[in-house]
């Protein structure tokens, strides 16, 4: 008889790890490229709705940038200081969200822990 196989919660950097993974995967399946740049402003209000409270989202160093590894895509690349769920605000922390068409596909990533902050320099530092 066949040992059935050990099922496990995944760990917080293994879940960050899918998280990631799904993300990517979801932008190598999208289909359509986009023009050119989409608008900064557009994009990082689209972002501020994936917050707890985006009206008071407070971002520094925005930019768009051409995505590294997928062709005709762009990152939205930056720091943003968004409250928690107690109401405080969080402190400056990296954030990425890739865009195609002028929209954020996928889940918008904000840096947790260093796994993610490494993924998120990757892909916006010059």
């Amino acid at each position: 008889m066949a040992e059935m196989a050990e099922h496990r919660r995944p760990n917080g950097h293994e879940a960050t790890s899918i998280k990631l993974l799904n993300t990517i995967a979801s932008i190598v399946l999208a289909a359509a490229a986009p023009v050119g740049p989409p608008s900064l402003e557009a994009v990082q209000n689209e972002f501020k709705e994936n917050l707890a409270d985006p009206d008071n989202a407070r971002f520094r160093n925005v930019e768009i940038v051409p995505h590294k590894l997928i062709p005709d895509y762009f990152t939205l690349c930056g720091q943003v200081n968004a409250r928690n769920s107690l109401g405080g605000y969080t402190g400056f922390q990296p954030f990425m969200a890739h865009v195609q068409d002028g929209h954020i596909v996928g889940t918008p990533i904000i840096a947790e822990d260093y796994q993610t902050l490494r993924f998120i320099a990757d892909l916006c530092d010059p």
